[in-house]
């Protein structure tokens, strides 16, 4: 048990190393988002100058949503617009995601089971691509994950409200799960 959890500590402090030399600086698809994020934290506006966007166009690509953008402004207000602070921003809301993973399966069976989810989750091959780059994707994952603990949770309007509320953000974040949420 010991070492299970040792396992999940030492990967997940792994996750957030080395993050601006695995890929060297950033990819084409955080350039264009990063170069937004930090316009809108320190000018409030988007790459184009439109003030307060809702969605932060790019010139390309999937424009990023506000889901996304604005708390992605605030980390990187709070810890920096270099490579590695926005990656650990995604790294962070995977960490989030194994979370609620660990109280979603402690609900459904015990702690002993919820351990083992968190160590799949935590060394799985393709949670380490996107949850070392900064996309929004991730945080769909996340979204999805609490979104499901809370539905399930208990009976009480609270939970269902925050269950819509964090499906909600899984939608927004990632289009593709406006179809998988339901």
């Amino acid at each position: 048990f010991a070492l299970i959890v040792l396992t999940i500590l030492v990967v997940n402090i792994i996750r957030f190393c080395w993050l601006d030399d695995t890929p060297k600086g950033y990819n084409v698809d955080e350039v264009a988002a990063a170069v937004s994020i930090k316009c809108l934290a320190t000018s409030g506006t988007d790459a184009f100058m439109n003030p307060n966007p809702i969605f932060l166009h790019q010139g390309w690509a999937t424009p990023r949503p506000p889901t996304y953008a604005y708390p992605a402004a605030l980390w990187t207000k709070i810890f920096g617009y270099t490579v590695d602070m926005l990656r650990a921003f995604s790294a962070f809301a995977y960490l989030l995601a194994i979370l609620g993973l660990f109280f979603l399966a402690k609900k459904i069976i015990n702690s002993s089971y919820a351990i083992l989810v968190c160590l799949c989750a935590s060394i799985s091959p393709w949670s380490w691509c996107l949850s070392r780059i900064g996309y929004e994707s991730i945080f769909c994952l996340t979204g999805l994950i609490w979104g499901i603990f809370f539905f399930i949770r208990s009976e009480k309007c609270f939970n269902k409200i925050l269950s819509g509320i964090c499906f909600s953000i899984a939608a927004y974040m990632y289009p593709p799960c406006r179809l998988q949420i339901p």
